[in-house]
């Protein structure tokens, strides 16, 4: 890790996309809110606005921090569209919403990488967790982006070092 980070977590828009969500996500937000990001836009779709509403319940007016949009077509890319440009933060992190993250220090190790100017993407490791609910949840986070980088896999990627995906951001 380094002594003096360019990015701290508070340089992080936590982007959600969701259609259909389940009680646990309460639980989620509080764990993100634990690594005090810039924000968290949640992006829902007009049939579940009152749902999100619901699990949010105080932390939207205790913390300040969750922004709640309304995407009108249940559309993972337009959500995502529309949550990257409602961002402020300098990176992103597009987040599912059962993403359980297990320690506040999940963001500075995800953001460390952004010290050498030639990254610009992370992805998190994906693992299985045992835990007390009765279902195996996944953790996975998805990406973290510099929000001004442009990140093609087939010009900017050594031979055999490809990412899954390549996104786009102006």
């Amino acid at each position: 890790m380094p002594a003096n980070p360019v990015y701290r977590p508070g340089d992080v828009s936590i982007i959600v996309p969701i259609i259909d969500t389940e009680s646990t996500f309460t639980e989620c937000v509080r764990l993100w809110l634990k690594c005090e990001p810039r924000e968290i836009i949640i992006v829902t779709v007009p049939r579940n606005k009152d749902r999100v509403l619901e699990l949010l319940g105080s932390l939207q007016e205790e913390t300040g921090k969750i922004i709640t949009l309304i995407a009108p077509l249940a559309n993972k890319r337009q959500q995502l569209s529309m949550g990257i440009k409602a961002a402020r933060g300098e990176i992103i992190a597009l987040v599912d919403d059962d993403v359980y993250w297990s320690v506040d220090t999940v963001v500075p190790y995800l953001l460390a990488p952004f010290e050498n100017e030639k990254v610009g993407a992370v992805a998190g490791i994906q693992r299985f967790v045992s835990c007390i609910r009765p279902r195996i949840l996944i953790i996975d986070l998805n990406l973290v982006l510099r929000f001004h980088l442009i990140v093609k896999t087939h010009e900017s990627l050594q031979p055999g070092k490809l990412l899954p995906f390549t996104i786009c951001i102006k």
